[in-house]
């Protein structure tokens, strides 16, 4: 893929992340490594540790750095990122989320020339960006950066009006989808699927709510006894919230139309078997399985919370209030009994993505950041 920003010299990027394994903000770490240019090198340090299968996924040669922290190691973890930071030398420090902000500190003593964090969403315990210590911990840490980036403009503007960030750091910038790599399935010698099939991808997390999703597809199946019939619901992932989930999903009426799938690798054929995509998160920045589902030419099906408002509009989606079981149900009801509108929704939601989510337009605007400061 080309980029309209050309490098005039070599860049070295480290990004910094919690755990680096199977999730949106893996994905988008992974697919800008494959598609900035070549000359640019990346590295990624992981506060706990990396997924080693998905290491392997990414198309470039990336130095992995894992400080495997442990509850109430922070000074410990300090001085490890002090000295991989040091070793690593980076012209640009790109951390992400709450738990990695606090080591702009570390760019700062160590001189790092570019210094940005990006907020992906906000995380169980602070679902809508309220949460006063957390608050007073982004401005305290923010004074470090040079760049404080949200991926919905619902996180932006929280930055800008509850953390305050000043206007010169925010910036706005969309997740990005490869739309070459995600195509709605061929239908050059069509075989009817055996069951319609409303497929999730995402991390298995409290955030994600999928014990509402399992809920509300056991809802739809009680009160129709043609969609429980024809219908099955596919989890595509995995988590800490794994093993509950299976026990939700073995003690619900509706285990036998369940599926866990796990993590996926081969993603672009995984959607091909989806006749709907469907999300029932409590919060979001700009979820990347949405954007890929779309650029498939898949309905949505989702809670209206975050940023997926400006993902999606009334052409493409059906918007359901968040932990509501019986609306999420009427959703599930609608898509199954309208398969035309289905069609004409997935064919939006594919024209939307390509005319504004698109991986270069992202990618250009993450290389201006990172070369303005060298």
């Amino acid at each position: 893929m080309s980029n309209d920003v050309k490098c005039s010299k070599p860049l070295h990027v480290t990004h910094v992340v919690y755990r680096f394994s199977v999730g949106g903000l893996e994905q988008i770490i992974k697919n800008t490594i494959a598609t900035m240019p070549s000359e640019i090198k990346h590295s990624i340090v992981c506060l706990t540790s990396a997924d080693k299968e998905f290491v392997k996924s990414i198309s470039k040669p990336v130095d992995i750095i894992e400080l495997n922290r442990l509850d109430g190691q922070r000074i410990n973890t300090f001085k490890k990122m002090y000295h991989a930071l040091r070793a690593l030398k980076p012209d640009v420090l790109h951390t992400y989320n709450l738990a990695t902000i606090e080591f702009q500190l570390l760019g700062l003593l160590l001189g790092i020339p570019t210094r940005l964090h990006a907020e992906h969403g906000r995380d169980l315990a602070d679902p809508d960006g309220t949460n006063s210590k957390y608050i007073w911990w982004r401005k305290l840490f923010s004074r470090f950066t040079h760049y404080h980036v949200g991926v919905s403009n619902d996180l932006f503007q929280w930055l800008v009006s509850s953390v305050q960030i000043p206007d010169r750091k925010a910036k706005l910038i969309y997740n990005g989808i490869n739309t070459e790599v995600f195509l709605p399935l061929k239908k050059t010698n069509p075989e009817p699927l055996k069951r319609f099939t409303f497929g999730h991808v995402a991390r298995l997390d409290g955030i994600k709510n999928q014990a509402n999703l399992i809920r509300a597809f056991a809802r739809a199946c009680k009160l129709s006894s043609a969609f429980s019939k024809h219908c099955r619901l596919v989890l595509v992932g995995d988590g800490d919230e794994k093993q509950s989930l299976c026990t939700l999903i073995k003690n619900s009426s509706v285990s036998d139309s369940v599926e866990m799938w796990g993590a996926r690798s081969e993603m672009p054929c995984v959607y091909q078997q989806f006749n709907t995509f469907v999300l029932s998160s409590d919060a979001e920045g700009t979820p990347m399985s949405m954007l890929e589902a779309m650029a498939t030419g898949l309905p949505i099906l989702s809670t209206n919370v975050g940023g997926i408002p400006e993902v999606v509009n009334d052409d493409c989606a059906y918007l359901v209030p968040p932990n509501d079981s019986e609306a999420l149900a009427k959703g599930f009801l609608y898509l199954f009994e309208n398969r035309q509108t289905c069609l004409q929704m997935g064919c939006a939601a594919r024209e939307r993505v390509i005319e504004r989510f698109s991986q270069a337009k992202m990618n250009n605007e993450y290389l201006s950041i990172y070369k303005s400061r060298i």
